[in-house]
């Protein structure tokens, strides 16, 4: 299992970066993704890798300079994104691809 948590930019400031990098977990397990939200209140999402049916990644030219990426996760059933993460090392792209290929 491998944990992760979004970095803080320079700009975290002006978003919400700062307060959900304390507010925001998630976990790669072997077989499924876990996303704990929240401080006072807590939200919890759990997406095994066989409901993920397709996931791309984003990164922009600061995204870059900063080892940051944006993943987002779709699930079978699901008109919109699952999960759209925001500000999370690069990384997480490795374990995420590696950890899919595994399932499969």
């Amino acid at each position: 299992m491998e944990k992760f948590r979004r970095k803080i930019r320079w700009w975290s400031l002006v978003d919400s970066r700062l307060l959900a990098h304390y507010s925001e977990t998630l976990e790669v397990w072997d077989d499924r993704f876990v996303m704990r939200r929240g401080i006072l209140s807590k939200n919890e999402t759990v997406i095994p890798f066989s409901s993920i049916t397709n996931y791309s990644s984003q990164q922009s030219f600061f995204d870059r300079i900063f080892n940051i990426c944006r993943l987002i996760i779709e699930t079978a059933g699901s008109i919109n994104p699952e999960l759209d993460l925001r500000g999370y090392p690069e990384k997480l792209l490795e374990v995420f691809a590696d950890a899919v290929d595994d399932d499969i």
